[in-house]
């Protein structure tokens, strides 16, 4: 159904299309939940179900262990120190979701040390995606190809490598650096001298 919906839409965003400004968004949308209709006919290439977005969505499968420990331990080390320093809640917009959830900030549960810690990490992952995003529909706008594969990929590592207590600025300036000089300028994905989170 909704890849129906896509390829009805797909025209509208083509170079001469209703709404060609958007063309890099739409295909960023259109890679993440779908592989590229591109497929290889012919030697040396192998012919398999795997490409390049499929491999770093598997990426990203792969670290869940990872972020999930990291997300519990993030939100322990926050509950043990709020519970040295004697502060019965967290201040701001954090305090009063924790507050809605009714979890509580015992440094014991396991879940209350998760949502703590998820708390700091969602707006990092969503910032520095949304940064991605910006760029990449930038440079594949300005080159006329299409959007790179990789993206959910890189802003997943780049927030996890991230501090918790980063200003959005420093995300923002961060990703954009990672995007553009990193990655964007040398010709996109698998062109680049660095990794662009590093």
């Amino acid at each position: 159904m909704l890849r129906k919906l896509f390829d009805k839409w797909r025209p509208r965003f083509r170079e001469y299309g209703d709404y060609p400004a958007y063309r890099g968004a739409f295909q960023l949308l259109d890679r993440f939940l779908y592989s590229s209709p591109a497929t290889t006919a012919t030697a040396p290439h192998v012919r398999d179900a795997n490409n390049v977005q499929r491999l770093m969505n598997n990426f990203v499968i792969a670290t869940v262990p990872c972020w999930l420990i990291g997300l519990w331990n993030l939100g322990e080390q926050t509950n043990f120190a709020m519970a040295q320093v004697g502060m019965a809640e967290a201040p701001g917009w954090r305090g009063a979701v924790m507050a809605a959830l009714g979890t509580g900030y015992n440094p014991q549960d396991v879940v209350a040390c998760f949502f703590h810690g998820f708390l700091y990490f969602l707006p990092i992952f969503i910032v520095a995606l949304l940064t991605g995003a910006f760029w990449e529909s930038l440079f594949a706008q300005l080159r006329r190809r299409p959007v790179d594969e990789g993206l959910l990929a890189i802003a997943w590592l780049f927030a996890l490598v991230m501090p918790a207590t980063v200003p959005v600025y420093g995300i923002i300036l961060g990703m954009s650096f990672g995007i553009v000089v990193g990655k964007g300028i040398y010709g996109g994905m698998g062109r680049y001298l660095v990794s662009p989170v590093v």
